[in-house]
């Protein structure tokens, strides 16, 4: 006769086997319903149907590409690039304001180099025109003066970032005297 702790034991371990079984059929469920096949799956599938491997492998290549439309080559060197989101993209823009103005409290620091503003400039003409990021014209009109090397709006662009964030500590006064910059990039990037 089975013991009652066997019996436990039995019936958890097949409860806990459903479950799992309903947490599978669930997912898959969810992903046909939101349209997340596997392209390699389904391509694969149809492709075997037809007997053409070699071509089936060609066009997944093509859809993962198509698929992967947020990253980007740089010509110069072959590596991808992924274009930043829009928070990324800003939190690099905001860190790098720290080098030029005056805050009680600064956090993320970034150096403006030239290379980094023609790198941004050059993901802001990416994703131009696709609506991608919210606050496009405000990123490019502060890029733009930077790559001038104009530097005046530094200030209202911490600013206007730190307020998108929801800032309470650390908003920025005033541009950083020459020496003041010295010692900040000396501090964190020497």
């Amino acid at each position: 006769m089975i013991k009652t702790k066997n019996l436990i034991i039995i019936f958890t371990t097949l409860i806990l086997i459903f479950c799992a079984i309903m947490y599978w059929m669930i997912v898959e469920a969810s992903e046909t319903v939101n349209g997340k096949e596997d392209p390699k799956t389904e391509q694969a599938a149809k492709n075997s149907e037809n007997g053409s491997n070699k071509d089936a492998l060609d066009e997944i290549d093509e859809q993962i590409d198509a698929a992967t439309a947020t990253t980007t080559e740089n010509e110069e060197d072959g590596v991808k690039k992924a274009i930043p989101t829009e928070v990324q993209f800003q939190d690099d823009l905001h860190a790098m304001t720290h080098q030029k103005v005056k805050a009680e409290e600064k956090w993320g620091h970034l150096k403006i180099t030239e290379e980094r503003i023609d790198e941004m400039l050059d993901v802001l003409d990416k994703v131009k025109g696709k609506n991608d990021y919210k606050n496009f014209d405000f990123y490019y009109d502060v890029l733009t003066e930077w790559n001038n090397g104009n530097f005046d709006n530094a200030v209202q662009a911490h600013n206007r970032i730190w307020s998108m964030n929801g800032g309470t500590i650390g908003k920025a006064t005033r541009l950083l005297t020459e020496e003041e910059e010295q010692a900040y990039i000396k501090e964190y990037f020497k």
